[in-house]
């Protein structure tokens, strides 16, 4: 049985190794004919071939210069600073002055003293404290004739409460003296004007 087994075991391996030497060798000749039948292409161009190209002749044309477009320059001015010489200086407040002068002078002289005396005479309005608390206003017409040496006579408040009318003679009697009339104005004068009692 020994004998057999191994002679069984030398077939079956002969067997296999003929098997592969046949498959070895069907692949080699497949692969071989593959190779055979496959195209060969010849990629090589011959350039005698193609036809002449002709070139056409390019026109040359010539630049012409250009002219540079002149930038104008905008001119700058420089603020010089004038530096005023210091007499100069010294002098500016006097013409001030001067001018400032001018300019009252250019008043009419009586409606500067008229201004000036009310102004006086206001600096002394007494406002009772009466009205005050009641909420009375009102606009008094006050009278009088101005002396030369700044007194007064004939002094006359009419118009609005009784209250505020003696208030208006009070003021312009503590105003006393008033201003002196300027030499310009011929004193004695009439006076009359509206004081005007208002709460702000």
């Amino acid at each position: 049985m020994k004998f057999m087994d191994k002679q069984i075991n030398f077939i079956t391996l002969l067997v296999s190794v003929l098997i592969h030497a046949v498959l070895f060798i069907q692949f080699s000749n497949t692969a071989m004919s593959s190779q055979a039948q496959a195209p060969v292409y010849d990629t090589r161009i011959s350039l005698n071939l193609l036809p002449p190209v002709k070139q056409k002749q390019q026109k040359v044309v010539e630049a012409k210069p250009v002219k540079p477009k002149k930038v104008a320059k905008k001119k700058i001015k420089k603020k010089k600073k004038m530096l005023q010489p210091k007499h100069e200086q010294a002098v500016a407040p006097k013409i001030k002055k001067e001018i400032q002068r001018q300019q009252i002078d250019d008043v009419p002289i009586r409606q500067r003293y008229f201004s000036t005396l009310l102004t006086h005479i206001e600096g002394h309005k007494y406002y009772p404290r009466s009205a005050r608390h009641r909420g009375i206003e009102g606009s008094i017409q006050v009278s009088f004739r101005l002396l030369a040496n700044g007194s007064i006579s004939g002094l006359m408040a009419s118009g609005g409460p009784l209250l505020l009318r003696r208030a208006a003679k009070s003021s312009v009697t503590a105003a006393l003296p008033l201003p002196l009339c300027p030499p310009e104005i011929t004193c004695p004068m009439q006076v009359s004007y509206a004081m005007q009692f208002k709460l702000r």
